[in-house]
């Protein structure tokens, strides 16, 4: 499947040069595609929601170092890649809102946080 994947996107590059092609983690295939898309997102790689107990959590810190170390190495095969994020947090905090962008800020990455229904993308607080 991940090869189909790679041929797909590289496919979808030679016949549509001009547009703007973005992938959702894909962090399998992303080291093969990485020349091939204009931007990666990284969804959950600060924060995330559970669904089954229905709260908004930080991701393990293995799994954050290890999303953050993938997104990085991609953009050293491709420095012009443009590496979004979206977490996923509780609008009525704006401390916690504020450590997501800080930290995604920190790694270079161009951060968004929404609440998990996705209606809202909640707005980087102001520095005071």
């Amino acid at each position: 499947v991940a090869d189909a994947a790679v041929r797909l996107v590289k496919k979808i590059r030679q016949h549509y040069p001009r547009i703007v092609i973005m992938m959702n983690r894909g962090y399998e295939i992303l080291p093969k595609v990485a020349r091939d898309i204009d931007i990666v997102l990284g969804e959950s790689v600060y924060a995330d929601y559970n669904f089954k107990t229905k709260t908004y959590q930080l991701v393990p810190k293995t799994l954050y170092e290890k999303q953050v170390r993938w997104l990085k190495a991609a953009k050293t095969i491709a420095p012009d890649l443009k590496i979004f994020t979206l977490d996923y947090w509780r609008a009525n905090d704006p401390q916690g809102i504020e450590r997501i962008y800080r930290a995604q800020r920190r790694n270079g990455f161009d951060p968004y946080v929404a609440t998990i229904k996705l209606q809202d993308v909640v707005p980087e607080p102001r520095a005071k």
